[in-house]
């Protein structure tokens, strides 16, 4: 987390919901035992910080907060196991790390700052009692982070926690790019942790069958759902006018297991069995990167359907919102996900998800929402169109929806802190 924003990068994906599991369990936290620690590069040492300042530092410049965390300067030693079977550029790699970094400081001298370097940062060592320390995100960037929470665990009572949000790139590596970062760091740190949290039952599973195969113990598995709100209520304007209404997807074309490029073969045939007086605009929101002209070349040759697909490159949440509130149902194409935050999403505007039924996504509204067969063209289009062409259909489903009940991100935090402090 602190590297993403002494990168100045977006906090998404896993990182936000990390944000909002913080932010809640802090408010859970009525002994103030909860402490947010990470390993200072230029301290070497593990380092608390002020936690008003840390969120705080969520919407601050990437100056302000490296000034209150003693970060100016600092190049974070970062996981190159993507490139080990390629050590000459892993070599060239580090070294345009170290020379932009360094171009970086030459081009943007130090700003005056009211408030000395460090002043957000706290003490932090190990007491005489237990500590559990919990890993809750995205940690496999992190160089050497096992050595150290084992170095840690040498020198007091010190249990390791760890948050899987899934396993993806080891136990479907077909159809998610390789994340070799991931797959070793978590070969390594399950040689300092025996107890982990899951956001799903299907991950707990692959946890369980994963760990003892990298010579790792399981001693306890705890379940912590996700939360089905999206806490962001004020309405922004949409994007365009939909005559026909819309559908939408909340997923990016960027990643091939969201399985977009299937959608949108669905919607083309669509097309073909309801008509453009009826058909209704598809929308796909995310963060679609250079996929999004290899889109607007396949929608070039279809002049027929480029009309009912929409492609939103990363709409504000204020946008999401209103998308949300306006469209006639959601779809969700997913060959694997952890969780599956956009069916839930969709329940806590009130709408109907149209879904894949793979891995984890039936957990999050149950049978609230209409399930497909993600590598099915056929039933997927037979799924969509029910609700396209009977609106009275859709009208009995929204009311199924209403009847899930719901949580809300303080509900997971809360959990998350039961079971952190619990045997």
């Amino acid at each position: 987390m602190i590297i993403q924003i002494h990168s100045g990068n977006n906090v998404g994906g896993i990182l936000r919901v990390v944000t909002r599991l913080m932010r809640h369990a802090r408010d859970h936290d009525v002994d103030g035992r909860l402490e947010f620690i990470f390993y200072h590069p230029r301290r070497r040492a593990f380092v608390g910080i002020d936690p008003e300042f840390f969120f705080d530092a969520l919407g601050e410049r990437v100056d302000v907060v490296d000034n209150a965390l003693d970060l100016r300067g600092v190049l974070f030693s970062v996981n190159h196991a993507k490139y080990r079977k390629r050590p000459l550029r892993a070599f060239t790699h580090k070294v345009e790390r170290r020379l932009k970094h360094m171009a970086k400081l030459w081009r943007e001298p130090e700003p005056k700052m009211d408030r000395p370097k460090g002043w957000a940062l706290r003490p932090w060592d190990l007491g005489a009692e237990k500590v559990r320390v919990a890993l809750l995100g995205m940690a496999w960037n992190v160089r050497d982070q096992s050595r150290r929470l084992a170095e840690l665990q040498k020198r007091g009572d010190v249990e390791v926690v760890l948050l899987v949000h899934d396993l993806i790139p080891i136990v479907a590596p077909a159809i998610h790019e390789m994340n070799q970062q991931f797959a070793d760091w978590f070969a390594e740190v399950v040689g300092v942790t025996t107890r982990f949290l899951v956001i799903s039952d299907y991950t707990g599973q692959d946890v369980a069958a994963t760990v003892p195969k990298l010579g790792g113990r399981v001693e306890w598995i705890r379940r912590v759902p996700l939360a089905h709100e999206f806490d962001v209520s004020e309405e922004g304007p949409l994007p365009a006018e939909f005559p026909n209404g819309f559908v939408l997807s909340i997923a990016p074309l960027a990643l091939p297991r969201k399985n977009l490029w299937m959608l949108i073969k669905a919607w083309e045939k669509l097309l073909e069995r309801v008509g453009p007086e009826l058909l209704p605009t598809l929308v796909l929101a995310g963060a679609h990167g250079k996929k999004a002209r290899e889109f607007e070349e396949y929608m070039a040759a279809r002049p027929a359907l480029a009309p009912h697909v929409l492609l939103l490159e990363r709409p504000k949440d204020r946008t999401i919102t209103a998308l949300y509130r306006h469209c006639l149902f959601t779809v969700y194409p997913s060959v694997f996900e952890g969780w599956g935050l956009p069916v839930g999403e969709a329940a806590w505007f009130g709408k109907l998800c149209v879904a894949s039924n793979a891995t984890s996504i039936p957990e999050v509204v149950g049978p609230a929402a209409d399930y497909f067969d993600p590598a099915d063209l056929d039933d997927m289009v037979a799924k969509l169109e029910r609700p396209i062409r009977d609106r009275a259909y859709l009208a009995a489903r929204e009311k199924d929806v209403a009847g899930v009940e719901l949580r809300r991100w303080e509900d997971v935090a809360r959990d998350l802190v039961i079971a952190l402090e619990a045997p």
